[in-house]
């Protein structure tokens, strides 16, 4: 029985966040412009695919139970990509056919192809955060996420453009573990105000 509950709220999760785009911890509030398919085209087409920077050792951890840690542990890891244009993180991310993965990665896509990255100093925050008891390789963690101002810089420092950031909300995560043992976004829904 408490499968079938955990199964049941997993896929209204899925059908919510497919119906509302998700949420995630991507930046919002127009910082980035949404790319045009010719600006995609464009970053595909002028990058090679080992393109990356990852060079973080050890990796944060999001192996674990403490879905504190592992929540916190890929927030970072979003925030990095985002400071550092690395599309190889998003693979630590989410799982592939993650929605927010898609909007990721032309966002990223998007600042390489411009030279730009997110300056990294008002990085987002996670709180209280809780989670129902896993089942399987399935978790859903609820959590309240906030972030100040944006800001995109070119190549040279200088600020391109600007975000609000967003004030304290409600978001649900459904995570999947890999079988590599880490734990990935899947979906994402935001429940409103904190």
């Amino acid at each position: 029985m408490r499968y079938l509950r955990t199964a049941t709220a997993l896929l209204v999760l899925c059908g919510v966040s497919l119906a509302t785009g998700g949420c995630g911890s991507a930046p919002r509030n127009g910082a980035v412009p949404r790319p045009t398919a010719e600006t995609t085209a464009a970053a595909t087409s002028t990058l090679p695919p080992e393109t990356t920077t990852t060079t973080l050792t050890p990796l944060p951890d999001t192996t674990g139970t403490d879905f504190s840690v592992v929540v916190r542990n890929l927030d970072l890891l979003l925030n990095l990509a985002y400071e550092r244009v690395d599309l190889s993180l998003l693979d630590l991310i989410y799982t592939p056919d993650a929605e927010n993965r898609k909007t990721a990665e032309e966002q990223l896509r998007y600042l390489l192809a411009n030279g730009w990255h997110y300056d990294g100093a008002d990085r987002s925050k996670v709180t209280d955060i809780t989670a129902q008891t896993p089942l399987g390789g399935v978790a859903i963690v609820d959590l309240t996420s906030s972030k100040g101002p944006q800001v995109v810089k070119d190549a040279g420092g200088q600020v391109v453009k600007t975000g609000e950031g967003w004030t304290p909300r409600r978001e649900r995560y459904g995570l999947f573990r890999g079988v590599d043992g880490r734990w990935r976004i899947r979906d994402s829904s935001l429940l409103g105000p904190a």
